[in-house]
């Protein structure tokens, strides 16, 4: 878990430092609180919005999976794609190749850190409405999985 999650947390205050917000305080001063019917009606919709719109991401990027594992039948190019493409299923094939413990063990922290580019288009679908960018957070992931698969590495070559 440390190998995973030490990256995003030392390139998030690397990334952070040129971006600090300023020392003056700004006060965003709320509205009153309202309950009604609308309000709670457009949350209920937005919600249903956001999980179709993973769900569709999901379950696109499964037949694209799909479509790949049954064409290209036994090359390691399939297990990598597939990991590229969405981590559950590549995880997954991890087990269909007669791979030695130290190549399983680095493909499934580099899988697991990059995250794959379903959870990237996931990502995008919800922060597309807001200020934060997709571009940073697609270097930000990259720098991650190139940092959790040297250490991995690294462990495997000390401790094994």
């Amino acid at each position: 878990l440390l190998i995973l999650y030490i990256p995003s947390f030392l390139t998030g205050i690397i990334l952070l430092i040129p971006n600090r917000p300023s020392a003056q305080n700004h006060k965003k001063t709320a509205s009153r609180f309202q309950l009604d019917m609308q309000i709670i009606d457009a949350g209920i919709i937005s919600g249903f919005e956001t999980l179709i719109r993973l769900c569709g991401y999901i379950t696109l990027f499964s037949v694209i999976v799909s479509i790949i594992q049954n064409n290209l039948h036994n090359s390691k190019i399939v297990l990598y794609l597939t990991g590229f493409l969405e981590i559950t299923n590549g995880i997954s094939a991890l087990n269909k190749y007669s791979l030695n413990t130290f190549e399983t063990y680095i493909l499934s922290i580099l899988f697991l850190s990059f995250g794959g580019l379903s959870f990237l288009f996931q990502t995008e679908a919800l922060i597309h409405s807001t200020d934060l960018s997709i571009k940073k957070y697609i270097v930000h992931k990259i720098l991650c999985s190139i940092i959790s698969t040297a250490l991995a590495a690294l462990t495997i070559l000390f401790f094994c």
